[in-house]
């Protein structure tokens, strides 16, 4: 049975962690820095015996609130950044993250160049209660998996991996829906750019597939706007328009997101 530690405000300088939520019993929710505004290490298959890939979530810690948990996570996740971050003095400690931006304001924070893949992680209460089944049905262009097996505490949030196979496709084909191009006429220009250059990575863009892409893209989306939400950082946020609709077996969905953010942390 876990002790009831609780959260040290000495912790967040300590081990570069930052509260995120407070429940109304006073349980507390934080979150890694180094997680946030890194990343985790990449780390390859069966490289320091670890079997797994790597992982692009960001770790959050419930009591109990002990010093060997946080030091466990750095060592196994952050290791140089760790290193480097125990020999700086408090001053330094504060400013460590300074000018850098957050991964979850990336885009790219796991596009694969080698490969030509992207990985999107997605919290799962948006694709179970938003988008619900209607992710990929068995399809060859994603591969999708829940995070079910972690290794990590339990009270880490339930996520999903989304991994798009040929992500410049994937580019071309919201750059094009992005511009209310329908599904016909950028499977159609998309075809065209095909038989222009002559890349196959640009084949078989069908309204099936362009679906696909379109839920992920909205799914992505809101993920980035719940990051934004509670970023501390966000004075004010606003959705000017988010609008879906279905014609036929189309689907279509844009958001028009501004928010009024420090200039230390432009969210774009």
């Amino acid at each position: 049975m876990k002790k009831p530690t609780p959260f040290q405000p000495s912790h967040a300088l300590a081990y570069d962690v930052e509260v995120v939520a407070t429940a109304s019993n006073g349980d507390v929710t934080c979150r890694c820095k180094f997680c946030l505004y890194e990343g985790r290490d990449v780390v390859d298959v069966g490289v320091s015996g670890r079997n797994r890939k790597q992982r692009g979530d960001i770790k959050y810690f419930n009591k109990p609130f002990v010093p060997h948990e946080y030091r466990s996570h750095h060592v196994g996740q952050h290791a140089a950044s760790w290193t480097r971050y125990q020999t700086l003095s408090a001053d330094e400690k504060k400013s460590f993250f300074d000018g850098k931006t957050k991964t979850t304001n990336l885009l790219h924070q796991h596009f694969d160049l080698a490969t030509d893949k992207q990985e999107f992680i997605i919290s799962a209460s948006i694709v179970e209660t938003i988008v619900g089944d209607l992710f990929f049905r068995g399809g060859d262009e994603l591969e999708t998996s829940s995070d079910a097996e972690s290794d990590e505490d339990e009270d880490t949030p339930a996520l999903y991996s989304v991994t798009i196979k040929n992500f410049m496709r994937f580019q071309l084909a919201m750059d094009h829906v992005s511009i209310r191009m329908s599904f016909r006429q950028t499977a159609a220009a998309i075809q065209h750019a095909k038989d222009h250059t002559k890349m196959g990575k640009l084949s078989g863009v069908n309204d099936q597939v362009l679906d696909q892409y379109t839920r992920v893209q909205v799914a992505v989306t809101l993920e980035q706007i719940t990051h934004i939400l509670g970023d501390e950082s966000v004075g004010r946020c606003s959705l000017l328009e988010m609008s879906a609709r279905t014609v036929g077996s189309h689907f279509s969905t844009s958001a028009c997101v501004f928010a009024f953010v420090d200039l230390s942390s432009i969210c774009t």
